[in-house]
């Protein structure tokens, strides 16, 4: 036999230089001939002869060698059983010098066969392919010491390994990284447990597509890709390339053939990324193969006024995301929760765990101290890296070992690269890819996240581990039908059975064509069954048809049960019984029909029942799969029809073909799943207890396109486009949150304007700066509701969960109005009586509220910010879908608040009434003697009412429309609807008469009192007039100068009002006059003599008219300017001396040339009035004029607590305007500053 050897030759050079080149080992398919060392030696005798002749000596003797050599293996030829290797050599040595860009690291000479690899302490080591036979030859040449076989080293990764990491991950091929970078290899082994695994693999592997034709948009500050990590050397030096080396770097990336595209930017801003974004998107973009990185984010500081601004950038990544692109970005590095822009719905968040390099293998799974972390951060990636990078003097910087989760997201990217590359027939989204990390990744093996949180990490797919001994194994196989399941589910197609074009629905479905024959007949696509195989292609009378349909098919669906529950199966959980059940479904034993019913999870065994039967099956069934929270049962008999928004779940059908149903039905007190006929649907049946049981409390399973729970709670660290805020006239937007407070989770609300939620507690407003969570839902699902008891629900509508007390009463989400603003706080949803929210440091408590409603079906579309806006809630139905057993209203747009209406009815008493008396309402039924008020403009009739409030009794009047009474206290309109009293009594006996203290009444007439203060003092009832209607309300009886309603979400001062007077005798009633037609605004107001407007001069004076105490510490006097053609009021800063005015939405400081109101102040008044307002007391002051000649008044307006001075037009008595920091504010809060004639 002859035997072939690769040689090292081996012999002796005196100062012989040698150049290194890059020798490639040639495989070897045969034991007979090996690679050789050749030791070589040269006993050159001129050494008293320069160094450069010496070393031309020796360089001719080592040439001399090789061509020996080299002649030794042609003439030797026949000696080599595999001579094409020598041929392989050869070639590869041919390619190696047409190769100009390339330097290797050897210089392989002018022979192929034969060449050297290293000269050292004057020995030289030549490299040959070598058969037996001319080893021999070799070994007797002059100047060879000795031939030595070749040594060879056992791989990093064997090729055991390598085959058993393409079986279990189903990779193409495999591509190892040796001895990689800690934050490589953890992501592609499992889990690593030093007292379990025997060693710990510090080789990355990944799939040999490594990214291939995926591009990676990686946004930074600056790139050089001149470094050798990448292979796209022509881009030029920017900055640095930290950040880009995790996704694509050959050495210490994840994903080392991605295309990485590095976007620049000099600022990180929103207008940058935005216009980055639009450029990619118009010229680089491809769908499905698109992966954004963005290492950076933030707090943004929210301003209402400016958010379409900050719109744009998420309008973008939604645009882009619709298209197949998928996102990531770091979630920052405060031990927090998430930031911007991870706060987008359609971008993955990338957390840190730690990585500790002090060690060579992993030590534990914690999330890393810096990184944020919390329900809002998707996945997690080592938040410790170690990379290789330019600095920015172009000096190459190894091994930097540096920290964030700017370095952990760019490396998720790269894993997901990899993910696309190997499946390039999937068009990946971002839903497709997080649902197929949580498949891959390494679940629920991350310490130190908050309870509830996502806790994934990162990997590629490769789970291999290694014993105690050392042997390989695989950790946590990943589930390959929930793997096919999402790899494989495309919402618009699916496979029919048809015979002919009838049977399927021509206006949404189409037959997918795949070809045609050369009649022009169109050929489909077909899936055929074959020897119990399906197959595509070949020819079979069983098959189906691939349709496409235009609306999504629904996303559950029966498999088969391989040992396992998956998450999204359907379950019974918190039984009595301690059961955990899920549903599932078999043929029964003749293979006729199909029946449902439950699995235990424990036992892993079906239960059906058939025939009277309860029969059990412990292999070959189903089990339903699908999104939780589209599932949902419903009550249901044979004249129940449902919306289009749902499906009833069919579970199978019996022996004579009706479809049966999925039911839930409770036996026992606990809950078990079965069947029924939805022919009949009367009862729903189980096997148990050795028998089949028909019971008739039971509830259908039923599908709902639109989620079941449409909100959500999301951690607090930005405002999320979906939240519900509010835009009030305080200048304040609110958001709703809720916290963890004290064992219990307490709703309230966000101030946006400084990130603060407020909520009560036990009498005290409380103040949180973090950890808490904003409410979330889109806009078409939600709605504001007054309701007092859970009965006024519809069946559609659902109570939105906001908290809990720590007795376990659930705590719903009110919005209550306080001086016309909105504000959110909680209601106890087992009582519906008071809601309770938290300001100035006090805990308010009022039953004029509106709960959070959501609906089961999304409503008409409307523009987000215009639904959640509480001061303008929905209500009212424009479509109504109802059956027999229940009506479902849908809402649509209108801008009044939703309501109750009352059912209440006139009653007539059995005898006449002969005294007044107060009479608690039983919330139907008013008594025909009531004290009322009828034919208002507004078309509304109220009667008298009072009930306690906050220490007092408070009259006011009751709608009977809505059966409510609304009193005022505090600047308040308060809306009570149970628990108040009605005045009733002969109405003969009742008058109205205008009343001051000095009025005086005979023993026959009494003031009515209608209630009293906390402290005492007796309200009279009181009637007012209001833009032309006629209220209810009190007067003090200490002052009697003027009376207060509630109206228009607040309490409103009436100088004009009559007092409600009982006679013991009855007298001629005098009924109000009809309200009179509105009157033209008065003319232009004449000087007062005794007020003047005086020029500043340098000096305030004395006598004017001041605005003092405000709490911002400032004092104001009145003051006015001409400016564009009119003149306009405002006020006058004392310390600074600068008169502020508002005009065009500006604001107009004026350092001089202005006037300042002065006057008798005792005889100055600030009065809320009306534009029908007419006094032979008063008048009002005039403030100056627009340029048109409208007459405008001086106003005080309310602002933060404050009170400014503005102008009120006196031909749009609807709104004043006064100046604020940089802006003209308009608000209908405010009063008039009046002057009293006498």
């Amino acid at each position: 036999m002859k035997d072939l050897y690769f040689y090292l030759i081996i012999g002796l050079i005196v100062n012989f230089i040698l150049i290194t080149v890059n020798a490639k080992n040639i495989p070897l398919d045969t034991t007979n001939e090996k690679n050789s060392t050749v030791a070589s030696e040269n006993k050159n005798e001129n050494t008293n002869k320069k160094e450069t002749k010496e070393s031309n000596a020796i360089n001719k003797i080592v040439d001399s060698v090789i061509d020996q050599i080299h002649q030794l293996i042609i003439d030797n030829v026949d000696t080599y059983e595999k001579p094409e290797i020598l041929e392989k050599m050869e070639k590869e040595d041919s390619l190696r010098k047409r190769d100009l860009t390339t330097e290797y690291l050897l210089d392989y000479g002018d022979s192929s066969l034969v060449y050297p690899i290293s000269t050292f302490n004057n020995i030289t080591v030549l490299y040959a392919y070598l058969s037996s036979d001319v080893v021999e030859t070799v070994k007797s040449m002059s100047h060879v010491k000795y031939c030595a076989e070749e040594i060879y080293y056992e791989e990093s990764s064997s090729d055991s390994t390598i085959d058993f990491i393409k079986e279990n991950t189903h990779w193409k091929d495999v591509g190892v990284t040796n001895d990689a970078s800690l934050h490589l290899s953890v992501v592609s082994q499992g889990k690593f447990d030093e007292s379990v695994n025997g060693k710990y693999d510090e080789n990355y592997y990944y799939p040999s597509s490594a990214g291939e034709g995926v591009d990676i948009f990686i946004f930074d500050s600056g790139f050089d890709f001149t470094h050798d990590e990448f292979s796209n050397t022509d881009e030029c030096t920017v900055k640095c390339i930290f950040k880009v080396k995790d996704a694509g770097g050959r050495i210490s990336g994840a994903a080392k053939k991605a295309n990485i595209y590095g976007v620049v930017l000099d600022k990180y801003n929103m207008a940058n990324k935005a216009a980055a974004m639009q450029y990619i998107k118009d010229n680089l973009f491809g769908p499905n193969r698109a992966i954004f990185n963005f290492s950076h984010g933030g707090d943004i500081f929210f301003n209402p006024n400016e958010i379409i601004k900050y719109d744009r950038e998420f309008e973008l990544i939604n645009a882009l995301t619709e298209e197949g692109a998928i996102f990531f970005a770091s979630a920052g590095n405060k031990s927090e929760l998430r930031h911007r822009p991870c706060t987008s719905e359609n971008i993955i968040c990338v957390g840190g765990i730690a990585v500790n390099y002090k060690y060579s293998y992993f030590t534990e799974y914690i999330v890393d101290e810096g990184s944020n972390r919390g329900k809002g951060v998707d996945i997690y990636a080592p938040y410790t890296v170690s990379i290789n990078y330019n600095d920015y003097n172009g000096n190459e910087i190894t091994n930097r070992i540096t920290r964030g989760t700017s370095f952990s997201t760019p490396l998720v990217a790269g894993v997901v690269a990899t993910i696309i590359s190997e499946n390039k027939n999937i068009n990946f989204n971002k839903e497709k890819m997080l649902a197929y990390l949580n498949q891959i990744g390494l679940r629920d093996i991350i310490k130190g996240l908050p309870e509830g949180a996502p806790n994934l990490l990162i990997n590629n797919g490769n789970h291999i581990v290694y014993d105690s001994n050392g042997n390989i194994s695989w950790d946590n196989p990943v589930d390959d039908q929930q793997i096919e399941k999402i790899v494989n589910y495309n919402e618009h197609f699916y496979w029919k059975k048809i015979t002919n074009l009838s049977q399927i629905n021509d206006t949404e479905d189409v037959i997918v064509i795949g070809g045609n024959e050369n009649n022009g007949n169109k050929l489909g696509i077909t899936k055929c069954v074959y020897e119990g195989k399906e197959y595509y292609g070949r020819v079979s009378t069983d098959y189906e048809i691939l349709i496409y349909t235009k609306n999504p098919v629904t996303p559950y669906q029966w498999i088969k049960w391989n040992g396992k529950f998956p998450i999204d199966a359907v379950y019974i959980r918190n039984n009595p019984n301690g059961k955990t059940f899920v549903v599932g479904r078999t043929t029964n034993e003749n293979g006729v029909g199909i029946y449902s019913g439950y699995v235990d999870v424990d036992t892993k065994k079906l239960t059906i029942s058939l025939n009277g039967e309860e029969i059990v099956i412990d292999k070959d069934y189903e089990i339903l799969i699908g999104p939780d929270n589209h599932f949902t049962w419903k009550k249901m008999n044979v004249i129940t029809k449902l919306s289009d928004n749902y499906k009833i779940i069919i579970g199978g059908m019996d022996n004579n073909g009706n479809q049966l149903g999925v039911v839930k039905c409770v036996y026992d007190k606990n809950y078990y799943f079965g069947h029924t006929n939805m022919e009949i649907l009367k009862y729903g049946s189980i096997g148990i207890d050795n028998t089949e049981k028909q019971i008739t409390d039971f509830d259908v399973l039923v599908y709902s396109e639109a989620p079941v729970i449409p909100y959500k709670w999301e951690n607090w660290h930005n405002l999320p486009h979906n939240a519900i805020i509010t835009d009030n006239p305080n200048g304040e937007n609110y958001a709703i949150g809720r916290i963890n407070y004290k064992n219990d989770i307490h709703c309230g609300y966000i101030e946006l304007r400084i990130d603060i939620l407020h909520i009560s507690y036990d009498g005290n407003e409380e103040e949180f700066y973090n950890d808490f969570e904003v409410l979330t839902c889109p806009p078409n699902r939600m709605y504001w509701k007054r309701i007092t008891d859970v009965s006024q629900l519809q069946d559609h509508e659902h109570f939105v969960i906001g908290g809990n007390e720590n007795n376990g009463d659930t705590l719903g989400v009110a919005a209550i109005r306080m001086n016309n603003n909105i504000y959110y706080g909680k209601i106890n949803l087992e009582k519906l009586d008071y809601a309770n929210f938290g300001i100035d440091g006090k805990e308010i408590t009022t039953n004029a509220f509106e709960v959070l409603i959501y609906t089961d079906e999304p409503f008409e579309p409307l523009k987000p910010l215009e639904i959640i806006d509480p001061s303008k809630t929905t209500t009212t139905s424009t479509t109504t879908t109802s059956t027999e057993t229940t009506n479902i209203t849908i809402i649509s747009t209108k801008t009044t608040t939703t309501r109750t209406t009352a059912t209440v009815n006139w009653i007539e008493p059995d005898e006449p009434i002969d005294h007044m008396e107060w009479v608690k309402f039983d919330g139907s039924n008013i008594s025909s003697e009531a004290v009322s008020i009828k034919n208002n403009p507004n078309g509304k009739t109220y009667v008298v009412g009072r009930t306690e409030y906050n220490g007092g009794v408070h009259c006011g009047y009751v709608n009977v429309e809505f059966g409510e009474l609304t009193i005022s206290y505090g600047s308040k309109q308060i809306i009570v609807s149970k628990d108040f009293d009605i005045l009733i009594g002969p109405s003969k006996n009742f008058y109205w008469k205008k009343m001051n203290k000095n009025t005086q009444l005979d023993g026959n007439h009494q003031i009515v009192i209608g209630g009293n203060e906390s402290y005492g003092a007796k309200l009279g009832v009181a009637r007012c007039k209001y833009e032309n209607n006629n209220y209810f309300g009190k007067t003090n009886m200490e002052y009697l100068n003027h009376a207060n309603i509630g109206v228009d979400n607040r309490e409103v001062e009436c100088p004009e009002f009559e007092v409600l007077i009982y006679s013991k005798e009855p007298i001629e009633i005098i009924e109000p006059t009809e309200p009179i037609e509105p009157v033209e605004p008065i003319e232009p107001i004449e000087p007062i003599d005794d007020i003047e407007w005086v020029k500043y001069d340098g000096s305030i004076p004395s006598e004017a008219v001041y605005i003092k105490n405000n709490p911002n510490g400032k004092t104001y006097v009145i003051g006015r300017t001409t400016y564009n053609g009119g003149i306009h009021c405002g006020y006058v800063d004392v310390d600074l001396e600068i008169l502020y005015i508002s005009y065009g939405r500006k604001v107009i400081k004026v350092l001089d040339n202005y006037e300042i109101l002065t006057g008798n102040a005792d005889r100055f008044v600030w009065k809320n009035i009306d534009s029908y307002f007419i006094s032979d007391d008063y008048e009002i002051v005039n403030g100056g004029r627009e340029s048109n000649g409208d007459i405008l008044a001086v106003a005080k307006c309310k602002y933060n607590n404050n009170y400014y001075i503005g102008k009120l037009n006196l031909n749009e008595f609807d709104h004043a305007n006064f100046a604020y920091g940089n802006n003209e504010y308009d608000t209908k809060y405010f009063e008039i500053l009046l002057y009293k004639k006498n």
